[in-house]
């Protein structure tokens, strides 16, 4: 295991020299090593953390030449207008002062400036806001670098800082500048510098976040293309921050570090996004993936500490097919099992994918806004305290088989809207034997079901990408909010029948006549309603319905031949019930 100690110390001294043009000098803030970090006063485009009250404080300190100092603050609301927030009068004592300002966290920027005189007055910051700290890091898909410049626009029209939302988006520094300034996020696309780039779904969630819950948000992005894990932690000797005079290697962890810590934001991170793992690399072996993930939890813990959630964007999985990408899609998935403060959210149909042979992992910007709007979701429930149902994605819960067939049992209903054919659902499944084949699948609540061939399975897996095919083939369960489940590897099939003893009513069914030519009717003695699907011999759904004990079906408009007549209990979705019915007119 690897442990750091942090080889710096916070320490405030203040600054005496006297600047007779401004007549004011600030207060500097200085590392442990004796390097300067930053002036003690709020910055152009700052973001200043908010507490549990919703508040930040901005503190301004430094020294005058002067009897008497005027603070001014502005606040600039979402509509544009301009009013006087707040005025402070000091008298410093030995020439030195020291103010800590209170500023709400809302759709509005603030200024501070300052006056010796109370009549004649000199900027100290603009574009001031106050909000939530998040810290994206991963490969490529989380940095998004690739796109072209019609992507670029698109984003930048809708989500950047030039929309009333996007205003409110801010960023610290870049992989080319640890040392700020502060910026409105942007994003960039391919052979561009990254600027202030936060990616292309970073700045969607900022926007999102702005707009749906009236929250300025800082995200600091330190997502580098074709990383592995072990790339992200920092070298094992140090320094783990930039020095003024070192080169900047763009070693990840320092560079991303350096910028938290410069921010000031180092203890006010309310999410860490992961979105890392397509290479395959991490995860050669079952379980290898968490192992080398766990040092870099640890160093986020240590020097981001308080941090609230991390999330996983759990990657494609090409099962059966690329074992290391299946491990590691499959250590992502069951992560939140591991460490109690995290959320998987399945990037599994988010959109096209960009055109090309070597883009399988990389998707067009209207798929990233997608996957914006799924982790607003998560956010929302978790940090804004939004009444969202069904915000994360749906998971395995249970597997098991009753005679031929088998019943997938997830943590969230799955929705027949929003899924996609369910014949299409059925080629993304593998089994622990070849050649196993699938028949009258069915969506019921929470559950999969559909019967197979080869009764010995004993586990089965779900894809992310089938091999072969357009990366961009439709074979995803969805929930209600058109999420889609999570891929899941080797998942073990029980025997054991999830409450099937609890009842002892028997679906004791008759269906006359048979043939039928009109009508045919179907008695039961079970009280509880049915879900009746009647299929043609090509295994084609023709209709779905729910029934009671008795019910007389049309069936004028089937044509001749023989029908598969399938009925499941809702209280007993594994005993389904199938008869041939043969329609002669």
């Amino acid at each position: 295991m690897l442990i750091c100690i942090k080889s710096y110390n916070q320490e405030v001294i203040q600054n005496l020299e006297i600047n007779d043009s401004t007549s004011i000098t600030f207060a500097k803030e200085y590392r442990g090593d004796g390097s300067i970090v930053k002036e003690i006063r709020p910055y152009d485009y700052q973001l200043i953390p908010r507490n549990s009250q919703n508040i930040g404080f901005v503190n301004i300190s430094g020294t005058i030449t002067a009897q008497l100092l005027y603070i001014r603050v502005m606040k600039i609301d979402f509509s544009g207008d301009s009013s006087q927030y707040s005025n402070y009068i000091l008298a410093p004592y030995l020439k030195r002062f020291s103010l800590i300002i209170p500023i709400v966290s809302e759709l509005s920027e603030y200024s501070f400036s300052y006056s010796l005189n109370s009549y004649s007055w000199k900027p100290i910051a603009n574009h001031v806001v106050c909000g939530d700290v998040y810290l994206i890091s991963g490969q490529s898909n989380a940095i998004t670098s690739d796109l072209d410049s019609l992507e670029v626009d698109y984003l930048t029209n809708k989500y950047g800082s030039q929309t009333a939302y996007g205003k409110f988006s801010r960023t610290y520094g870049d992989m080319w500048r640890h040392r700020g300034p502060w910026h409105v996020s942007e994003v960039t696309g391919t052979f561009q510098l990254p600027n202030f780039s936060v990616g292309a779904w970073g700045l969607a969630l900022q926007y999102n976040i702005s707009k749906q819950f009236g929250t300025p948000t800082c995200i600091i992005n330190g997502a580098i293309g074709g990383t592995n894990i072990e790339q992200h932690l920092p070298p094992v000797n140090g320094p783990f921050f930039y020095h003024d005079s070192m080169p900047n290697d763009k070693h990840f962890f320092r560079h991303l570090n350096t910028r938290v810590y410069e921010a000031g934001v180092s203890d006010n991170i309310k999410g860490i996004l992961w979105y890392q793992g397509d290479g395959g690399q991490d995860g050669p072996l079952p379980g290898e993936y968490i192992n080398r993930f766990k040092p870099l939890y640890e160093l986020w813990q240590q020097y981001f500490p308080n941090f609230g959630h991390f999330y996983v964007i759990q990657v494609h999985s090409f099962s059966y097919y690329n074992l290391p990408l299946a491990y590691t899609s499959e250590d992502q998935r069951i992560m939140p099992t591991l460490f109690n403060n995290c959320r998987v959210m399945a990037s599994n149909s988010i959109g096209p994918h960009k055109p090309g042979s070597n883009h399988q992992i990389h998707f067009q910007a209207s798929s990233y806004v997608e996957l914006a709007q799924r982790l607003e979701g998560l956010l929302g429930a978790e940090v804004y305290n939004s009444p969202i149902v069904d915000f994360e994605a749906p998971d395995i819960n249970y597997a098991c088989k009753h005679n031929d067939t088998i019943w997938l049992q997830f943590t969230q209903n799955i929705s027949e809207i929003y899924s996609d054919d369910l014949d299409s659902i059925t080629s993304a499944f593998r089994f622990d034997k070849d050649s196993v084949e699938i028949s009258l699948p069915l969506i019921y609540g929470k559950t999969f079901m559909f019967k197979v061939s080869d009764t010995t399975i004993q586990s089965v897996s779900y894809l992310g990408i089938l091999p072969g095919h357009d990366p961009d083939f439709k074979c995803y369960l969805k929930n209600q909010n058109n999420i889609a489940a999570l891929s899941f590897n080797n998942f073990p099939i029980s025997t054991s029948l999830l409450e099937i003893d609890e009842y002892s009513v028997k679906n004791e069914i008759e269906i006359f006549p048979n043939p039928a030519d009109k009508y045919f009717v179907i008695r039961t003695k079970n009280s509880s309603s049915l879900i009746l699907r009647i299929y043609n011999a090509t295994s084609q759904l023709i209709l779905s319905k729910e029934i009671m004990q008795n019910e007389t079906i049309d069936c004028n408009y089937l044509n001749n031949g023989f029908y598969i007549i399938q009925l499941i209990d809702k209280k007993l979705p594994l005993e389904s019930k199938t008869f041939k019915l043969l329609i002669n007119h």
